[in-house]
């Protein structure tokens, strides 16, 4: 299944399975069992942090442009590019600069 996989689960039932919260790690491209986030309780951090998702969020109107400059952002930092920290830094100067030159209000 998709959450056999490695997705998230969308469902409150799945998020309060033992043996999803206890799992540590996950199956690879390759076939091969690793741990995953060090072999911590990877889904039971998740499934906590659902519970705080907020209703209020809300997509960007340039939503499809800051999705397509990901990839070459955040992305980055998934193949050795750049460092998480560096990549989330640039895209988000890409989506104040969109937002800007749009005429929308960016809160920094």
């Amino acid at each position: 299944s998709r959450v056999d996989q490695g997705g998230f689960p969308a469902d409150l039932k799945t998020m309060s399975n033992d043996k999803f919260l206890s799992q540590t790690t996950m199956v690879n491209s390759d076939g091969d069992t690793v741990d995953y986030f060090g072999g911590e309780k990877f889904n039971a951090e998740f499934a906590e942090a659902a519970k705080r998702v907020t209703s209020k969020f809300e997509f960007l109107p340039y939503d499809v442009y800051a999705r397509s400059v990901f990839t070459d952002t955040v992305g980055a930092a998934y193949t050795g590019q750049t460092t998480m920290k560096e990549g989330v830094k640039a895209w988000q100067d890409k989506l104040v600069e969109q937002g800007k030159s749009q005429g929308f209000t960016v809160n920094e």
